[in-house]
């Protein structure tokens, strides 16, 4: 359970953390200098919407205050454990993430998964660090890292709120490695981004 705790909160305290979170926003951010953009300067309308749902992005990604709340309820659940990422759990955000791109109208162009990459988990480690914490003490743990690839189209409309629902997938789902490109001159665009699923495996020696 101790281990458990210390992941969560390497999770939100690693500095590369601001990087990720701030990545989308960025990233869309730079839909403004695609030419795509140009197809929409038509509706005033249109263009508040957007910069309006641009914003929900910085809002959702840079609020810290509900992943800490996240942590204080894993704390409080003595199978905290059973709530990260094995093999099945997922398998099942593999699901949600298709359900969520159908929901939202983009249309799914490629998504797979990859096999986990396993290293051993040590005190005050961080779950971004191929390499680990190599000189501390290792734990009864092993970190597994999955990494959801996903490749989707749509408009600005559609990618904006499909990137708003993937970074409420899970605590342990972290959207990375996000890039964006036009699809053709009306104004479609392709998403491709990487979805790292966590979890922790207990060992027994």
């Amino acid at each position: 359970m101790i281990v458990d705790n210390q992941f969560v909160q390497a999770f939100l305290d690693h500095p590369r953390r601001g990087t990720i979170v701030w990545a989308t926003a960025v990233v869309l951010g730079l839909l403004l200098v695609i030419p795509a953009w140009d197809h929409y300067t038509g509706s005033r309308t249109e263009v508040a919407r957007y910069n309006t749902e641009l914003r929900e992005i910085s809002y959702s990604l840079s609020n810290l205050d509900l992943l800490r709340a996240k942590l204080e309820e894993v704390e409080s659940k003595p199978n905290a454990s059973n709530q990260m990422l094995d093999g099945d759990a997922a398998a099942q955000v593999r699901e949600r993430v298709t359900k969520l791109a159908q929901q939202m109208g983009c249309r799914v162009r490629r998504l797979t998964m990859s096999h986990p990459v396993i290293r051993p988990w040590h005190v005050n480690d961080n779950p971004f660090d191929e390499d680990g914490s190599r000189d501390a003490e290792e734990t009864n743990f092993m970190l597994e890292t999955r990494t959801l690839t996903l490749s989707v189209g749509g408009t600005l409309a559609e990618l904006t709120k499909l990137t708003i629902a993937l970074t409420r997938l899970d605590r342990f789902a972290v959207p990375s490695n996000m890039t964006l490109q036009r699809e053709g001159n009306d104004g479609h665009l392709i998403l491709d981004v990487e979805i790292s699923l966590f979890n922790l495996a207990e060992t027994f020696d």
